[in-house]
């Protein structure tokens, strides 16, 4: 299934908070055992999109799509309600499956508890059984703190910009929710995404000194706060990798990872380039494979074609996925300028 930005109806101003609650939802469902939910950047790719979903839905390869609205009140002392209008298309079928629209106050809380029935019902509405241990993941709150909350939302709005000035405002807004809540495990995890990403991603400028030990810093932070956090898991096993060159150390975080959350992307794409490194290519290609078919319209972090055509060209069997990626007549790895490693490090990855 895929979950598309809800639409917002409120204010302007809270269009982030419309990519929160929609980005939220996504990744509770995701830690749903018995669901293979699309990644939020494929996802995202359609937002104030105006094509019909069956046709979204043929291009993302799923039979379900979750869409809806987010309508925001706010009163000038910052409270007020969020109303939450979803909507599940089956689409192959005649009729939408039925939900129920839940509106809420605006404390962490109440909008945590908002997210975990929706997902709930979503989970009821396929016919999917919850693990106990599912239940408590989806039904967690990460903040009792608004502003915290509202800060990370902002954070994690400019970080999916994938601008040089979206990764920097990101920074700041992480920077804010840790300070407001120094207890709040996925701020500490952004902090580590955006400086990993500064670091990395940067197309212009040379790796950012400290950057990386910045990052693996908040990212161990994050999970030692919450362990359960894939997402923290999967940033330590880049960092580890591309920053730190200790492979075993970033594969144990990246099985981590997957083990938390089967349907993390970023988290297979990594894992395809340790793999490549390690010259386990059929591993390789089986992790891009699987970040390709919950990626089909977004390229994950760290991910190039070639990488793809480097795996196929040591593999008697290239995945159908990644040889659509891959031209013919290309069979070496050259990594993008995103995915920078000194010339050392690029000769062990080809030797």
């Amino acid at each position: 299934m895929a979950v598309l930005p809800f639409r917002n109806l409120g204010a302007p101003d809270d269009e982030y908070f419309a990519d929160g609650i929609t980005e939220e939802i996504s990744a509770r469902l995701s830690k749903i055992s018995g669901l293979v939910v699309i990644s939020r950047g494929s996802a995202r790719q359609y937002k104030n999109s105006t094509r019909a979903v069956q046709d979204i839905a043929r291009e993302l390869g799923v039979r379900y799509v979750l869409a809806g609205t987010v309508r925001t009140d706010r009163r000038a002392d910052g409270t007020g309600q969020v109303r939450v209008a979803p909507q599940l298309i089956r689409v192959e079928g005649t009729a939408d499956l039925p939900m129920d629209t839940y509106t809420s106050g605006l404390t962490p809380g109440e909008v945590f508890a908002t997210q975990s029935r929706i997902a709930e019902r979503v989970a009821a509405a396929l016919d999917v059984t919850l693990l106990s241990r599912e239940q408590q993941t989806i039904r967690r709150g990460a903040t009792v703190d608004a502003q915290a909350l509202d800060a990370y939302r902002l954070g994690r709005y400019q970080l999916n910009l994938s601008t040089n000035r979206g990764i920097e405002e990101a920074s700041r807004y992480f920077d804010l929710a840790v300070a407001r809540d120094s207890l709040f495990a996925p701020a500490h995890a952004g902090r580590a995404d955006a400086a990993a990403q500064l670091s990395s991603f940067n197309e212009i400028r040379l790796p950012i000194p400290g950057a990386y030990d910045r990052a693996e810093v908040a990212a161990r932070r994050a999970i030692a706060l919450d362990s359960s956090l894939a997402e923290a898991h999967a940033s330590l096993g880049f960092i580890l990798l591309n920053g730190k060159r200790d492979w075993d150390g970033a594969e144990q975080q990246l099985r981590r990872a997957l083990a938390l959350d089967s349907n993390y992307a970023p988290a297979h794409a990594t894992s395809s380039d340790l793999l490549v490194l390690r010259k386990r290519y059929p591993e390789a290609l089986a992790a891009i494979d699987r970040a390709l078919h919950l990626e089909p319209t977004h390229r994950p972090p760290g991910f190039s074609e070639a990488r793809c055509c480097f795996c196929s060209a040591g593999s008697t069997r290239p995945s159908p996925r990644s040889a659509r990626r891959c031209p013919s007549s290309q069979t070496s790895f050259y990594p993008t300028s995103g995915w920078r490693r000194s010339q050392s490090f690029r000769a062990t990855s080809v030797g």
